[in-house]
């Protein structure tokens, strides 16, 4: 009998703020963060400091690179755009947190984006060096930009207003240390202007002097004029020149700048953990400050000569002075202007915290001067979570990282308790009835905590190196016998008891110190009591009887160091997870070892055991959690939605539920359902996710390598858009498959037709026949019987079986599996159709615009074939001819579907400009038409 497991789903991602790999957003209205944490969006509340809402794709498992805000609709932002690594975009509606759509072109992360005025495109730039711009409405990408040679680092879109029409830009500048001017409606680069090989990290438009500010790896600011003029040499006309350069304070990289005109402030954010500021002077202050210049130069007895200070006079660059800089004490990765009260900058870090910072204006010295207003790191480790433990009741879990230690609540997944040790945290344990905790450090101290009020009750110094694990004994018989186990690398194994002093205190005090070989990775006592087993640097396991510290069983067989064992509740199996990338089961009643299993393919951090079963979990390096049969040695499920090393691991006490935190800061949590799932269906997904991912690595490589072949030769700078992923393939099987079998329809309809042809011939026949038997019969009963059996024998043809193609008529089934695809990945699917399969399409889509059915999603199926598949139709006479009735029809239509939009247009823009002017008493009325006719 085929043996069922009940299935681990993830819930949720807890304990995480941002990442370093996004930037930060502030809402105007809504006073909301809104940060990038590995997979995750979350939207921050600032006064209340928690986290109001998590938006999370179940499918994407990447980690996100950009976000950005649509522009202002009536001061509301209500669309967000997310990047990603794999480089998709997905838009989210914020007003009701609902997904919008799923963009699919990069073939790299997603580094920057933007919106045009009105939210209908967008453009995205990737560390695949190239732009795309697309259309939101429409869901499907327009072009793609190619002309960069390295990742690009900023968009933004603009339009260039001049005296008869509005040019509509894009502005994107990349580490080639080229910063490039698009034309949308050419699709093409009309300027490009080159920073003498420093890289352009970001940049920043002045709206009052049309003044780009390019940011590079030097110590220095570009600055651009943005303007129509015709070039002196060539006549021809252009958009931008450079006008000259602004220093900066330092070499450090300009990750970031932000320029608020209305402040005149212009900051920088820079790789160096610093933010330089500059004040933007306005023409009053600009011509203050020279005449104080002069002024001073006069007193000092220097010749000053009107015409040379005139010729000197550069507004627009010397506006520009630098103010000072704000030194932050971690790694910076994006900031923004907090636009409600405009002296406060929201700081994201490397560290998984936000900050949000004030500056002030000293009025003495003039100098801005920064103060720290708000912090969030009490949502978040700041550093890897390198410890976890749950409370016997798994209602409670406590993290330790390398600032302190953190309480979190199960059901709310919200910290309860927050504390700042200042040490690095290495192992934790709850003690008896989850009214106290143990913490060892990496310094070898020992701190005991009172949960009620997360006050240290007893800190010693219990070990001279790292105690890497700390365990209890499972039969306490009160405070007085409660046992404790410490493990460390100075290679002892201290035992400790919980022990009430003078002061009526709880304590714990040093029972005996037993010396190993060499550093111990980790002890813990059996669940009976009986022994303790150790981990040694040495490769080896240990396992010592409790009461006489004789050693019962030493297990070798690992390669490199154990860095994690566990104990089965029944005391038979014990498990090791090794460097070596090996889960080892051992029989504790020989030591032998029972299965040695190859479960990573990096180094296993954590092993650990699900309460009175043999089913137990791994944890590794290499991203994943592992749940095993300890019996029957499979593999029942696996795990990848950390994107961090796992380096800690814990189960509760009835399985119900486990948590993994690691690398990346964050903690999650999987949760037990009653749904059954069995090793081989799991495995059956696993190898087709492999192959999916096997063919996506592979098929992207070709593309790419193709892709810059063909940019190379031909020298385009817009091409179509595509990315073909391992959807588009089982969405081309499924047409090929709707289309097969419409065929096979239409044949068993055009047999029926024929043997209905054939039974009608037949029967008439017969009747004929008949007629005259029966007038030569004249009334005998036998010959009538013979005749009646002889009609009744020929039977009418069976009808097709419509059910096949869900009761819908042939053109209707094939229409409706295209429906069926998303509207981004249509283009990339229809790319997998085979050549027959796309003759037999062109006669559907023929079918469709005779009749006038779905003629907008025809026309596009048809000309992605044509684009795509000219030479093959224009050799065949009998496609040509296909064509010409396909466009005889199409055009006709096309244009009624035309002049049916354009009525619609008209009729709003009619209604909008009688509600602007007020007259709007009769527009909601039944009896509108009447009272317009009256008006005539």
């Amino acid at each position: 009998m085929v043996k069922a497991y009940l299935k681990y789903v993830f819930r949720k991602s807890f304990g995480a703020i941002t990442t370093g790999n996004s930037n930060v957003l502030v809402t105007n209205k809504t006073n909301q963060i809104i940060t990038g944490s590995n997979q995750y969006v979350n939207i921050i509340n600032m006064k209340s400091g928690q986290v109001d809402k998590v938006l999370y794709d179940e499918q994407k498992n990447e980690s996100v690179t950009f976000l950005k805000l649509g522009k202002d609709s009536n001061n509301i932002q209500n669309i967000l755009a997310v990047g990603y690594e794999d480089g998709d975009v997905i838009l989210w509606n914020l007003n009701t947190y609902e997904q919008i759509t799923n963009l699919n072109g990069h073939k790299a992360a997603v580094t920057s984006m933007d919106f045009d005025y009105n939210n209908s495109r967008l453009i995205t730039g990737s560390a695949d060096n190239t732009l795309i711009v697309w259309d939101i409405i429409g869901e499907q990408a327009l072009f793609q930009l190619n002309g960069h040679k390295n990742g690009i680092t900023q968009v933004m879109y603009y339009e260039l207003e001049s005296e008869f029409s509005v040019q509509q830009l894009i502005l994107s500048s990349s580490k080639d240390g080229l910063f490039k001017v698009w034309d949308i409606k050419l699709a093409s680069a009309i300027e490009t202007i080159s920073s003498q090989n420093n890289e352009i990290w970001s940049f920043v438009f002045c709206k009052e002097t049309s003044t780009i500010l390019l940011g590079t790896s030097s110590d220095s600011l570009v600055a651009l004029e943005l303007k129509s003029y015709r070039d002196e040499n060539t006549n021809l006309p252009r958009v931008c020149k450079q006008i000259g350069i602004i220093k900066k304070n330092s070499y450090a990289r300009p990750l970031e700048m932000i320029l608020n005109e209305k402040l005149g402030l212009l900051f920088i954010l820079t790789s160096e953990k610093t933010i330089e500021v500059f004040k933007v002077l306005n023409e009053e202050q600009y011509d203050k400050k020279n005449k104080r210049k002069l002024k001073r130069m006069k007193e000092k007895g220097q010749e000053i000569i009107p015409e040379e200070l005139e010729n000197n006079k550069n507004y627009t660059l010397d506006r520009y002075q630098y103010n000072t800089t704000f030194h932050m004490q971690k790694k910076l990765r994006s900031m923004i202007l907090n636009p409600r009260t405009k002296n406060n900058l929201i700081v994201s870090y490397h560290n998984n915290n936000v900050d949000i910072v004030s500056f002030k204006e000293n009025e003495e010295t003039s100098y801005f001067e920064q103060q720290q207003k708000a912090t969030f790191e009490k949502l978040a480790h700041r550093t890897p979570v390198r410890a976890l433990h749950i409370s016997d009741n798994d209602q409670l879990a406590i993290s330790g990282s390398g600032e302190g230690l953190k309480i979190w609540d199960i059901e709310s997944l919200q910290t309860i308790k927050n504390i700042d040790s200042g040490k690095y945290v290495t192992c934790v344990q709850f003690l008896p009835k989850n009214r106290y905790f143990l913490a060892g450090d990496k310094q070898g101290g020992l701190e005991l905590y009172d949960l009620n009020n997360s006050q240290k009750i007893q800190d010693i110094q219990a070990h001279e190196a790292s105690i890497w694990s700390i365990h209890q004994h499972p039969n306490p018989t009160g405070f007085e016998g409660y046992t404790i186990v410490t493990g460390s690398a100075d290679r002892k194994v201290k035992f400790w008891e919980l022990a009430i002093n003078e002061q009526k205190q709880i304590g714990l005090v040093e029972a005996k110190t037993l010396y190993m070989t060499d550093d111990v990775h980790q002890v813990m006592f059996s669940p009976d009591g009986e022994y303790y087993a150790v981990s040694l640097l040495d490769f080896s396991i240990k396992i010592y009887y409790c009461d006489t510290d004789k050693q019962f069983l030493s297990l070798y067989g690992h390669k490199l160091p154990a860095l994690s064992i566990d104990i089965s509740t029944d005391n038979q199996l014990l498990i090791s997870g090794s460097a070596d990338k090996n889960v080892k089961i051992w029989g504790m009643d020989f030591g032998n070892c029972k299965k040695s299993i190859f479960a990573h393919s990096d180094s296993i951090m954590q092993v650990k055991f699900v309460q009175n079963t043999h089913y137990f979990f791994s944890s590794s390096r290499d991203k994943t959690i592992k749940y095993w049969d300890g019996d029957t040695y499979q593999l029942v499920m696996e795990f990848n939605q950390c994107l961090g090393e796992v380096w800690s691991l814990a189960v509760s006490s009835i399985g119900d539920y486990f948590i993994a935190g690691g690398n990346d800061r964050c903690l999650r949590i999987w949760k037990q359902t009653q749904e059954q799932t069995f090793v081989q269906l799991e495995e059956e997904e696993r190898m087709e996710k492999m192959m999916i991912e096997d063919y996506a690595s592979d098929k992207l490589k070709a593309e790419n390598e193709e892709e810059k072949k063909n940019i190379n030769q031909t020298g385009l700078e817009a091409t179509t858009v595509v990315k073909k992923k391992f959807e588009n393939l089982k969405y081309g099987e499924e047409i090929m498959a709707a289309i097969d079998l419409s065929e096979e329809v239409r044949q068993e309809y055009m047999q029926y037709e024929l043997e209905l042809i054939e039974y009608q011939q037949k029967k008439e026949k017969l009747e004929k026949q008949l007629e005259q038997q029966k007038k030569k019969s004249k009334g005998n009963k036998k010959e009538d019987e013979s005749n009646v059996n002889q009609g009744n024998n020929l039977q009418p043809p069976q009808q097709p079986d419509l059910s096949k193609i869900d009761n819908l008529t042939i053109p209707e089934f094939v229409m409706n599996q295209i429906m069926l695809i998303k509207t981004t990945e249509l283009e990339n699917s229809l790319k997998f159709l085979h050549l027959p399969y796309i003759e037999k399409l062109l006669y559907y889509i023929n079918f469709y615009v005779q009749n006038n059915i779905n003629i907008e999603l025809a026309s596009r199926v048809l000309f992605f074939i044509l684009q795509n598949h000219q030479n093959f139709i224009m050799n065949s006479q009998k496609l040509v001819q296909l064509l010409i009735s396909i466009q005889q029809h199409l055009k006709g239509n096309l244009q009624k579907q035309k002049d049916s939009i354009g009525f619609n247009i008209l009729g709003i823009q009619t209604i909008k400009r009688e509600i602007k002017n007020n007259n709007i008493d009769d527009i909601l009325d039944d009896d509108i038409f009447q009272k317009r006719a009256e008006l005539v």
